[in-house]
């Protein structure tokens, strides 16, 4: 029997540029918003990844209580500030993906 989870999870790959500033830049944003999301309202799980295999790729697993929650976050002024950030850095967009958690 398949069931589904009423959280709202999350994936986005961010595909920095490869340089050291770039690079730099991406840890300092990874720091900014990571503690913050993590104290926000329906945040269950928020982690970030960077790739062994290529430097500039980056991976944010998240998971909230709801969509409404996830789009708060969003809105949410660390959120917006990172995105300012993240823009001039970027390789490509950085689209998200939503999940629907299922077991047996």
């Amino acid at each position: 029997m398949v069931t589904a989870m009423k959280n709202y999870t999350v994936t986005v790959v961010f595909k920095v540029a490869v340089n050291p500033a770039n690079i730099a830049e991406m840890e300092s944003i990874v720091a900014l918003v990571y503690s913050p999301s993590l104290r926000e309202h329906g945040c269950k799980e928020y982690r970030w990844y960077r790739s062994e295999s290529d430097p500039g790729d980056y991976l944010l697993f998240m998971t909230w209580a709801s969509k409404d929650d996830f789009e708060a976050h969003v809105r949410s002024p660390h959120v917006q500030e990172a995105e300012r950030r993240l823009a001039p850095i970027l390789r490509s967009p950085a689209p998200e993906l939503i999940w629907e958690y299922i077991s047996e």
